[in-house]
């Protein structure tokens, strides 16, 4: 076997020893002074921990007195929606009962009207050669299938005539053409009580105004006007002619 050679080692001297111990007392003061600022820093960060829980817990009041808050609001809110809601209902219904009375009076006044004007309203025409010696009041019209088709307000007759009058509170040019489409279907679709008779046309109101009163003369029909308390022919102009509406023959 060959020889190795073994190196001799130095050993460690006391120098050495005394290095390593200053060394680790740097490093141990070195660590302390790091314990210590994170001793600090965890110290910061738990104030700022508190403050933050503080906060938190102020803004979880916050949120519980503003969810109240709104609730109750939106409670007030409610019950001032329902109380308008209640009385738009009331409202609606004092409209109502109103449009009702109005309604009823306006029917009323309808109805007087329709009373007062064909009361003996045959007499108004005895300067004519008509000699009508009835009124019929709201005579219906009906088709050949027996279905309404319009009502005529008064119905004057008598053996050879028949004249039926449209009746307004207020007459208008309006009704003057209303009255005409009617006359065609009494002259299409007579009653019992015109049947086979010659038919002419008047209209009337308890007020006519100037407009309606020349175009019914136009068209061919008498006019009848209240005065007080009675009905009266209005003159009819020069050359005047009432038309003769010739019923149809089926």
């Amino acid at each position: 076997m060959g020889k190795t050679n073994i190196k001799p080692q130095k050993g460690v001297t006391f120098e050495d020893v005394w290095a390593a111990l200053l060394k680790t007392d740097a490093q141990l003061a070195e660590l302390g002074e790091c314990t210590k600022r994170t001793d600090a820093q965890l110290a910061e960060l738990g104030k700022c921990t508190k403050r933050t829980d503080a906060q938190l817990a102020e803004l979880g009041e916050y949120m519980k007195r503003t969810e109240a808050e709104s609730h109750k609001r939106t409670e007030e809110i409610n019950a001032i929606i329902a109380e308008m809601k209640k009385n738009s209902e009331e409202a609606d219904a004092r409209i109502a009962k109103m449009d009702k009375r109005m309604g009823d009076i306006h029917n009323s006044i309808g109805d007087l009207t329709e009373a007062l004007i064909a009361a003996r309203l045959w007499e108004k025409f005895d300067g004519y050669p008509y000699n009508f010696k009835r009124a019929y009041l709201n005579t219906q019209i009906f088709d050949d299938d027996n279905e309404q088709i319009g009502e005529i307000d008064i119905l004057l007759s008598n053996t050879k005539w028949v004249m039926p009058v449209e009746v307004k509170r207020k007459l208008k040019v309006g009704d003057i053409e209303h009255h005409r489409k009617r006359m065609e279907l009494i002259r299409k679709y007579p009653p019992a009580e015109a049947k086979g008779k010659k038919m002419l046309g008047a209209v009337a109101g308890g007020f006519v105004t100037k407009e309606a009163r020349d175009a019914a003369f136009s068209a061919g029909f008498f006019v009848v006007e209240l005065t007080g308390e009675s009905a009266a022919l209005c003159p009819p102009p020069a050359g005047f002619k009432p038309k003769e509406w010739k019923q149809s023959s089926k």
